[in-house]
């Protein structure tokens, strides 16, 4: 099935929330790459391919405290070289993968239906952390460029020092 990069972004956003890996991975196209811009306590600034970003998000995943309650959209944007358009989207994603979308679509020449593009994806993650389950929220800024139905590139920029740094408040 060939998704809409703007149908990549809400089974990324389930994938995330169910911290399944292979469901993440096979979102990607064989010579896809998830680059990590902003320093992350990891190390990692690129993945290379659906093997390296499965390898390693399992891993990462199964062995958090981190429990991923849901992931929302505030704001979706689509940016295509040979149009000018503009989508503002609310997208919740919940524990049990069912997504609600609202999209309102502003453009002269996007079709929801085009395979190839990228979007901006402002979101928030909303979860719990630790043994007493205490709640956080992570700001995150996503840039997925997708062909033919599939993720080639995503620079994922989120605030990862800053849920390190909750943990101490």
């Amino acid at each position: 099935m060939n998704l809409s990069p703007e149908q990549l972004i809400g089974r990324y956003h389930a994938a995330m929330t169910a911290a399944d890996a292979d469901a993440f991975a096979d979102l990607y196209a064989p010579d896809g790459v998830h680059e990590f811009p902003f320093f992350n306590p990891y190390g990692v600034t690129r993945l290379e391919g659906p093997a390296q970003i499965r390898d390693f998000y399992r891993p990462l995943w199964s062995a958090t405290d981190v429990v991923l309650d849901r992931v929302q959209s505030t704001a979706l944007h689509r940016i295509d070289s040979h149009t000018d358009a503009h989508t503002d989207a609310h997208t919740d994603t919940h524990t049990d993968t069912h997504t609600d979308t609202h999209t309102d679509t502003h453009t002269d020449t996007h079709t929801d239906t085009a395979t190839d593009g990228t979007v901006i994806d402002e979101l928030v993650s909303m979860g719990r952390r630790g043994p007493d389950g205490r709640p956080f929220r992570l700001a995150g800024l996503v840039i997925l460029t997708a062909r033919e139905g599939k993720i080639v590139n995503v620079r994922d920029y989120l605030d990862l020092m800053g849920l390190a740094a909750s943990e101490n408040r």
